[in-house]
């Protein structure tokens, strides 16, 4: 529990889950242009994606095709961790600029 009351939900990810996500990662740095997707909706999960610079988005998209914007992530932010429970992206990956 934090100071203010607040509790924790925390990532419920195996320990085997992530050995085997972790494992599998090179660490290599992408550089990816605008509009670029980085992990499509229903793609397999293999790692995670930490971002040094721009912009990236989250999205859904409905089976009727609309887009519905979750989140929107810029340096700093490690993308994915929540996903490892889940075999297959929940959401879009997708690069807002360069």
């Amino acid at each position: 529990m934090y100071k203010d009351g607040a509790e924790s939900k925390g990532c419920s990810v195996s320990s085997q889950r992530l050995a085997s996500v972790f494992s599998s990662m090179t660490g290599a740095v992408l550089n990816v242009s605008a509009g670029k997707v980085l992990a499509a909706q229903g793609d397999e999960v293999r790692g995670i994606f930490r971002i040094v610079r721009g912009y990236i988005r989250l999205c859904v998209y409905t089976k009727e095709g609309t887009r519905r914007i979750v989140a929107f992530y810029g340096p700093g932010a490690i993308l994915g961790i929540d996903q490892l429970n889940s075999p297959r992206w929940k959401v879009a990956v997708e690069a807002l600029t360069q």
